[in-house]
């Protein structure tokens, strides 16, 4: 599967071990992924992947996925849908105050990249879908961020 590292919830300590971690621009295998929420839930996998030119918790790849109750015949596939991000900093969270990553605002480029990566590693596409108009927007960080509004379909064996 897509190489990825094992993530823990944002508890107290492991914020502080990441900062420690950031300002030492070194690596944390196990950082801290915070939730993100689809139909109010928060996601049932996440996957965290080093930035290849650089090892710091400061640039990494983020994929969030949900399963949701839907399911493809004839074999009653499970469908997942996932959002994509890649931290390329650390800030100051605009709304709670506390240090969190900053993302690149190009999340279609971050779409690519684990589309290929899936590629690679066996799925195959079977298209996309719009699933909302283009868009320029704000997380719940306060970072901006801009999408063509596109979700790519993808068929793992």
């Amino acid at each position: 599967m897509v190489a990825t590292d094992a993530y823990d919830l944002p508890t107290p300590l492991r914020v502080v071990q990441e900062g420690i971690a950031a300002l030492r621009n070194q690596p944390d295998p196990a950082g801290p992924a915070t939730p993100a929420f689809f139909a109010d839930r928060p996601q049932n996998l996440t996957f965290e992947k080093a930035d290849t030119g650089s090892p710091s918790i400061r640039r990494r790849h983020h994929t969030r996925l949900w399963q949701t109750a839907y399911c493809l015949v004839p074999n009653c596939r499970p469908v997942w849908v996932a959002t994509a991000s890649f931290d390329v900093g650390i800030e100051l969270s605009q709304r709670l105050h506390l240090p969190t990553h900053r993302i690149d605002p190009a999340i279609d480029n971050e779409r690519a990249l684990i589309v290929t990566d899936l590629l690679r590693v066996g799925a195959t596409q079977e298209g996309s879908v719009m699933v909302s108009r283009p868009l320029y927007g704000m997380n719940a960080a306060g970072d901006p961020f801009s999408t063509d509004g596109r979700a790519v379909v993808l068929v793992f064996p």
